[in-house]
């Protein structure tokens, strides 16, 4: 009954707002994929479950003896408090302060702000809430997979409460899923930094979640989704053409700010520096943000570099112009498929507040139409699964990947359904990349 009375008040006001098409076409369609998702789960293993949480644990305690070395054994690092207290008594240079007691912030951001400060302290501190964290995800795995071996997350089509938080407005806002019980969007490539050894934790955890016998994993990865919306939406018809073109925009950039051509999989700092400025430069970051990324360039090369790449790439900087005019004169947004979110910060006397507002109304003109595509790609790939018969299964969404299960013997013709499953839905291409494997944490290129 309550239900329905919220169905004659909203579906008007739906209508009014142009979104019930969205509503039709993008989530109704989705639900039955959903629960189908949610019902098959995705098997646990449970011996790398146990190795994993050993060799977090044994992180854990050698960060927290690494901290104790420079700060004293009857402060329990762990407690928010009590480490609050210690960074006061050390007269950290801390202005943030928790709403409820008023004392220091210990949150992450926080202590890496700190710089040079009791650094070998503040990098041990760091890295126990690492590993505390990341030790979380196998123990979660154990306590909710169910009777069959399986986890059962849940999928969110509206928001939800995330785990990380406590307030409603850490759910996705943009028409993302979000994933609860437990939260597998938040498991890492990498963890605190980069390279071989980071990218072991992600794996350590992604190892866990494995493949039901007789059956492989498949991970259909849009490749740069968001780029390539945004020189649609923008549009920024040298981006546009640089991808038809088949020309990445990370290396061109990459050139840019260092001088010479960097190589996915060989310049690894810089293909990472190119890729992390191009999507902050989308959303309005300037010269300081790429110093920021690679603290080596200094602030001429950083300024360079950013003088390049805007000169290339024109069109984002008469985007932003133009959802800044959007929103102050709307008060929301409307992306590519016609889904709407509201922005009051732009009316705030605060201009970090508007400024705020701004930055998420650009994300969400690349992230609305980012979550309708993979939401569309996924009801594709339900309906091409019933339609020829193929035991393959749907099971997780998490970023950009699809992850699905596929009896061995019939992967090839899965594969032909995922090249697919983009295909057409917005004017401009999205290569989907294939991997498979037996465990989530060892997937290589389809071939």
């Amino acid at each position: 009954d309550n239900t329905l009375q919220l169905w004659e008040v909203l579906k008007p006001r739906m209508e009014e707002l142009g979104v019930d098409e969205v509503y039709e076409n993008v989530e109704i369609p989705l639900i039955p994929v959903l629960s189908d998702m949610e019902r098959r789960g995705i098997m646990v293993d449970t011996g790398a479950v146990d190795m994993a949480i050993e060799y977090f644990q044994e992180k854990q305690d050698d960060a927290e003896r690494r901290a104790h070395l420079y700060i004293p054994d009857d402060v329990n690092i762990g407690s928010g408090d009590q480490l609050a207290a210690w960074l006061e008594s050390e007269g950290a240079p801390i202005t943030k302060r928790t709403d409820s007691k008023n004392l220091m912030a210990t949150d992450e951001n926080t202590l890496r702000g700190l710089g040079d400060w009791h650094k070998d302290a503040m990098d041990a501190i760091l890295d126990f809430k690492m590993f505390r964290k990341l030790g979380a995800f196998p123990k979660k795995f154990k306590i909710l997979s169910g009777w069959d071996g399986a986890l059962h997350p849940n999928f969110n089509q509206g928001g939800y409460y995330e785990e990380s938080s406590d307030t409603a407005g850490s759910a996705p806002a943009t028409g993302r899923l979000s994933c609860s019980t437990p939260n597998l969007q938040q498991v890492p490539h990498h963890g605190r930094g980069k390279g071989a050894e980071y990218e072991e934790y992600g794996k350590r955890i992604r190892g866990c979640l494995v493949a039901r016998s007789g059956y492989v994993l498949v991970a259909a990865d849009v490749g740069q989704q968001e780029p390539r919306i945004a020189s649609l939406v923008a549009p920024e018809p040298t981006l546009m053409r640089d991808f038809n073109q088949g020309r990445t925009p990370y290396a061109l950039i990459g050139e840019d700010i260092y001088g010479r051509e960097i190589v996915k999989g060989v310049d690894e700092q810089e293909w990472h520096t190119a890729k992390t400025f191009f999507l902050a430069l989308v959303y309005g970051a300037g010269a300081g943000k790429l110093k920021e990324i690679d603290p080596r360039l200094t602030m001429e090369q950083s300024l360079r570099g950013y003088e390049r790449v805007v000169g290339r790439y024109g069109g984002l900087a008469k985007f932003q112009n133009k959802v800044a005019s959007e929103i102050y004169h709307k008060g929301y947004a409307r992306d590519w498929f016609g889904r709407v979110r509201w922005f009051p910060g732009i009316y705030s006397a605060d201009e970090n507040q508007r400024q705020a507002a701004l930055r998420e109304a650009i994300n969400f003109h690349i992230q609305g139409p980012a979550a309708s595509c993979i939401k569309i790609a996924m009801r594709r790939l339900w309906e091409s699964i019933h339609d020829t018969g193929l035991d393959a299964h749907l099971l997780l969404q998490v970023h950009d990947e699809v992850i699905l299960e596929v009896k061995e013997s019939q992967l090839d013709s899965l594969i032909k359904e995922v090249d697919a499953m983009l295909l057409d839905v917005m004017p401009i291409s999205f290569p989907v990349e294939p991997q498979v494997g037996v465990t989530w944490a060892e997937m290589i290129p389809y071939k």
